[in-house]
């Protein structure tokens, strides 16, 4: 009799954890269920920062949950992308950040331990072009006179100014170095900001920022002296500032900073579904789109699909480290 009784309590046993393996399945399955957190890699009160509060509304409607900006600013985008890989792979916490933060850092710090390949882009969202910028009293105002004074100059090289060293901004600069021809001298910050206030200031000569935010005041003013930019002639862009428009494009540069939401690369697919889902209608949202073209920025028409967000962003981080294996660039 005792061993019946036994028996029959090893089975309720069983059976409730049984059910309660099953309660559990279900719950894990159903997405999303709590709060959802959505990571900055930059420090708050920036333009990216920025940018994700005005996204934010828009994701927790469509996700039908609050979402929770975060910033985790800090070595070039790494402390806000390893942030992200910290967490449990699950959908709940997702990261804003541009095409440099996930594939730069590792390439150039020794402790960003992770790779371009351990994150996901769910879907592109805007893109701001970029200006090559010089101090106000430059002996020459467009690309061609840049040609022509470096070609009969003989004198200490010019100087540009980057946010510091294995930047994307960096890259870009070394980059046009190649493609130009003209020999330059790197002068690293500690941001864009002061980098352009020395530009104005006349410390250094050159600097390629992105075309936003005070940038198109500072050109309009004259406060800085506009090169070129790489917008390919988009009217979008161009078509905001009337002494943008004559500007054209650097021939042959073809570089923007765009902006984008990532995931963990082992977010469960019906998760990652739902992201998507999400982001493209945040994307739609007037007051995002309203913010990025007032900001200076472009936003994309519409979602990109999972699909050709992986294939887009595998050929940018291939881009990208290809052109920082060919400038040197590497962790030290």
């Amino acid at each position: 009799m005792s061993f019946f009784r036994d028996s029959i309590y090893a089975v309720s046993i069983v059976m409730m954890a049984g059910s309660f393996g099953v309660g559990v399945g279900v719950q894990a399955e159903t997405y999303p269920n709590r709060p959802a957190s959505m990571y900055v890699a930059f420090p708050p009160g920036g333009p990216a920062d920025a940018l994700a509060r005005m996204l934010q509304p828009a994701m927790g409607d469509a996700l039908g949950v609050p979402v929770v900006v975060e910033n985790h600013g800090g070595a070039g985008g790494a402390i806000g992308v390893a942030r992200l890989l910290s967490e449990r792979p699950d959908g709940h916490a997702f990261l804003m950040a541009t095409v440099a933060e996930p594939i730069l850092p590792p390439l150039v710090l020794e402790n960003a331990n992770y790779s371009p390949e351990d994150l996901r882009l769910v879907t592109a969202l805007s893109d701001t072009y970029l200006a090559l910028v010089g101090r106000p009293d430059l002996p020459f105002s467009d690309y061609e006179g840049l040609i022509e004074w470096s070609e009969n100059e003989n004198g200490t090289p010019l100087t540009y100014a980057t946010p510091g060293n294995g930047t994307l901004f960096h890259v870009v600069g070394e980059d046009f170095q190649d493609l130009s021809r003209i020999e330059f001298i790197h002068v690293p910050y500690r941001g864009i900001a002061p980098a352009i206030n020395d530009v104005i200031g006349g410390q250094v000569d050159l600097a390629f920022v992105p075309l936003a935010g005070n940038v198109i005041s500072l050109i309009n003013d004259e406060k800085l002296t506009l090169i070129g930019t790489t917008a390919a002639g988009d009217v979008k862009q161009l078509n905001r500032s009337p002494s943008l428009r004559s500007v054209p494009a650097l021939k042959d540069f073809d570089h923007s900073v765009w902006t984008g939401i990532f995931v963990d690369r082992d977010v469960p697919a019906p998760a990652l579904a739902e992201i998507h889902k999400a982001s493209a209608a945040a994307l739609q949202s007037e007051d995002f789109r309203g913010h990025v073209v007032e900001s200076g920025g472009v936003p994309r028409d519409q979602a990109q699909s999972l699909e050709e967000a992986e294939q887009f962003y595998r050929s940018q981080a291939i881009r990208l480290q290809e052109m920082a294996d060919q400038i040197g660039l590497g962790a030290s």
